[in-house]
């Protein structure tokens, strides 16, 4: 088919942007494999700019009469790749499908150039919330050489969006788990949320084997000493479950927002609360944890030692300061039922209304701010989620 003069000028363009982005790449991982600092993403950002330049120059009457006119072949699957890619990157996923499909249809696709193709349409069905179409063609991939492992993560991600753990689950059995501490970290959390069901329906020997299987594959998970401890708390055993929450703070302390509520709750029902004082003293002593001092300070005004909380926060505040703390000090230091200067009681108004500005969680890989949750709700990313008090 004969292409247009306004057409060829448009396919120059691409396949110069998609030259620069290839050559980006290689230069990155040069530069990579010569220890040197690089942005990861940079080349693949620099392409899409490239290509939205290119697209915002043409109107989508030229760009569909091009990909029409185009033929397709090992030389050129790339741009029509490209092309799909960028749709649905913009956001127009049904132009993206259509492509896929019209490539998907040719009759001259080899088996390899058809994978790519699979593999770029199962992107659009799962951007486009259509999850079991995209399920079936990954299917198709998790045994192929170049896309085995791209398609098992992308399906990984589709069933954890569905919450579909047990199959995740299985999924993520065929993996070397011990060579990916991520893949195991995502394993031990799935067996972690099928333990949660299994304590809410008081299935506790389904609940300790599940909990068994998470440390398995990963024995430093905070999220398996949590559990731990409900599961000895529902079957009688209140010591057993102190001992684990104080190995979640002693080990994962960024996760001490989860275990300390526990922590003085068991405390307080097992009547040994003076000996939790005395390890979350040792335990603010040696971490300077501002979440343990919040609940330390708690604790002492609980059991009329009042001054020793003053203290305590005083003589953080002066060393570094910290709004979390100063709310916490107001609060627990000035009455509301005694009278006090007028611009302090101004200063104390305007500390207490900032609290509902801030957000007590945020994710280190994305900055979700909101509640807590054990993967990120924005990013998906497992234990990124913390609480901004440390």
């Amino acid at each position: 088919m004969s292409i247009g003069q306004n057409q060829v000028l448009l396919l120059f363009t691409i396949v110069i942007a998609i030259a620069i982005g290839w050559y980006l790449g290689r230069y990155q991982y040069r530069t990579r494999s010569k220890g040197l600092a690089i942005k990861p993403s940079g080349s693949a950002h620099r392409q899409r700019s490239n290509l939205r330049l290119l697209f915002d120059s043409y109107s989508d009457a030229a760009i569909d009469e091009l990909l029409a006119d185009l033929d397709v072949s090992v030389k050129t699957l790339p741009i029509h790749l490209s092309i799909g890619r960028h749709f649905r990157q913009e956001g127009e996923v049904d132009r993206a499908i259509l492509i896929h499909q019209n490539l998907l249809a040719h009759p001259q696709l080899s088996s390899s150039s058809s994978n790519a193709v699979i593999y770029e349409l199962a992107r659009d069905y799962n951007a486009a919330g259509l999850y079991d179409r995209a399920e079936a063609l990954l299917a198709e991939l998790v045994h192929s050489r170049e896309f085995s492992d791209q398609a098992r993560r992308l399906l990984l991600s589709i069933l954890e969006r569905q919450r579909d753990w047990e199959e995740a689950s299985s999924l993520i059995s065929k993996w070397d788990c011990k060579r990916e501490p991520d893949l195991a970290k995502r394993m031990a959390h799935y067996h972690c949320v099928i333990a949660t069901q299994a304590l809410a329906s008081r299935a506790f020997v389904d609940a300790k084997k599940s909990l068994t299987m998470a440390k398995r594959v990963d024995s430093n998970n905070p999220r398996v000493m949590l559990l731990s401890a409900k599961l000895h708390v529902a079957e009688g055993n209140i010591r057993r479950a102190i001992k684990a929450l104080r190995e979640v703070l002693n080990d994962t302390p960024r996760f001490s927002s989860e275990a300390l509520p526990l922590l003085s709750k068991y405390s307080k029902e097992s009547d040994s609360e003076e000996l939790m004082l005395r390890f979350l003293s040792e335990l603010y002593a040696r971490t300077s944890s501002e979440q343990v001092l919040i609940e330390l300070s708690a604790a002492l005004v609980k059991n009329l030692r009042k001054a020793e909380a003053r203290d305590l926060l005083e003589a953080h505040l002066e060393r570094e300061q910290s709004s979390a703390l100063l709310k916490v000090y107001v609060k627990m230091f000035f009455d509301k039922d005694v009278l006090v200067d007028s611009k302090v009681a101004i200063m104390k108004s305007a500390v207490l209304a900032s609290e509902t500005q801030e957000n007590a969680y945020m994710c280190a890989e994305c900055g979700y701010q909101g509640s807590f949750h054990w993967q990120c709700p924005s990013c998906a990313h497992w234990e990124s989620t913390t609480s901004v008090i440390q």
